[in-house]
């Protein structure tokens, strides 16, 4: 009777032939590897191009202490070739991890900071004035204190607001949702935002407003001609702008002609558009997150705005925001470094944690950051 085991045995056998072989057919240049000659003679090594990465000279065994074969060893025929495969392949892998930081805005002294203002409606044409912590509209005087307020700044970048103090008084500039007065304060100062434009409430997220006639004070959402202020002097000048620190030349626009990511700085996704226009997290190889800016007008300056893969533009009818195809004047963005205000509509683009990408009616810094980051062509 047969051996088990010697049975098992040679069953094992035949299986470990057998995979050796099957592995051999689908990986031939195994076979190539070990049926060719390692005796290479020093004539024929291929020296790699230059641009191989070159091993560390103690890696390396130089030819002089190389083993030289007695002068019995067969010597290979002159048929001996080394292989096409003694050619390494190089990759060139560019260092996507250096990005070049782009300084989206000069560095200036702040216009308003530690000044004192006259703050007048622009529509109506009257003055803010505080009256026993009240503040009502009233026509300019300018030996009244009551109508002159100072900005003071805190905080930095685009993480600011101005508390605002009445100089007769020293009671601040506040907005409760119903009525605009002025109060005493120990912290938690009532915090403002102004862009030369919108008197901006944080708290409430409402702008100041009035009637067209100055008698009816109010806050409602931003974005409309009556919530036009105007900080100005005694002689009834708007302050210049702020001086640009350390500038040698004059600043060419940043944005006009180049091209930008466009990240939603609450959710860090980008701006990505196909037929619609939503936000993913980004992604440098893809042109459809690729958007180019391109200026028009000189005092009112707005952009189109452009993307790079579908070559149409960011458009907005105030319900979506779509692509279309370029030359609409519902194309016209302003951006400030922060905002994107469509100006048809005066409402801003706005995203979610989903991706979802459409127009806000209130334009709050603080929930529509957008900053840009330059795509390297």
């Amino acid at each position: 009777m047969a051996n088990p085991f010697a049975i098992f045995v040679l069953f094992l056998i035949f299986v470990i032939i057998g995979i050796i072989i099957y592995y051999i057919i689908e990986n031939p240049d195994i076979l190539n590897e070990f049926l060719s000659i390692t005796v290479i003679p020093a004539s024929s090594v291929v020296t790699p191009a230059s641009s191989v990465v070159t091993p560390d000279s103690s890696e390396v065994t130089p030819a002089s202490s190389a083993v030289t074969p007695a002068s019995s060893a067969v010597t290979p025929t002159a048929a001996v070739t080394p292989t096409a495969a003694v050619t390494p392949t190089v990759t060139v892998t560019p260092t996507a991890a250096v990005t070049p930081t782009v300084t989206v805005t000069p560095t200036v002294t702040d216009t308003y900071d530690k000044k004192t203002f006259f703050i007048r409606h622009k529509l109506s044409g009257k003055y803010l004035e505080e009256t026993s912590n009240t503040v009502v509209l009233n026509t300019k005087n300018i030996n009244n204190k009551n109508q002159q307020w100072t900005f003071n700044k805190y905080g930095t970048g685009n993480d600011y607001y101005y508390a605002i103090t009445n100089l007769a008084t020293n009671n601040y500039l506040d907005y409760n949702g119903t009525s605009v007065y002025t109060g005493k304060y120990v912290s938690d100062f009532p915090k403002w935002k102004y862009d030369g434009y919108d008197l901006h409430n944080i708290k409430t997220n409402k702008c100041l407003n009035a009637n067209s006639t100055g008698t009816n004070l109010y806050g409602s959402g931003c974005g409309n001609e009556y919530q036009q202020w105007i900080a100005e002097d005694d002689t009834g000048k708007a302050p210049a702008p702020a001086a640009v620190v350390a500038t040698p030349a004059p600043i060419t626009d940043i944005y006009d002609k180049k091209t930008f990511f466009i990240k939603h700085n609450n959710t860090t996704r980008y701006l990505e558009a196909s037929d619609i226009v939503y936000s993913k997290y980004k992604n440098i190889d893809n042109k459809n997150q690729q958007w180019t800016f391109n200026k028009y007008g000189t005092s009112n300056d707005y952009y189109t705005i452009k993307n790079l893969d579908t070559n149409k533009c960011l458009d907005c009818n105030g319900t979506n925001v779509y692509m279309g195809n370029c030359g609409s004047s519902y194309q016209r963005w302003k951006y400030d470094g922060y905002r994107l205000k469509h100006v048809m509509t005066n409402k801003c683009l706005n995203t979610n944690g989903l991706g979802d990408v459409y127009p806000s009616s209130s334009c709050d810094d603080i929930f529509q950051p957008w900053s840009v980051e330059p795509v390297i062509l």
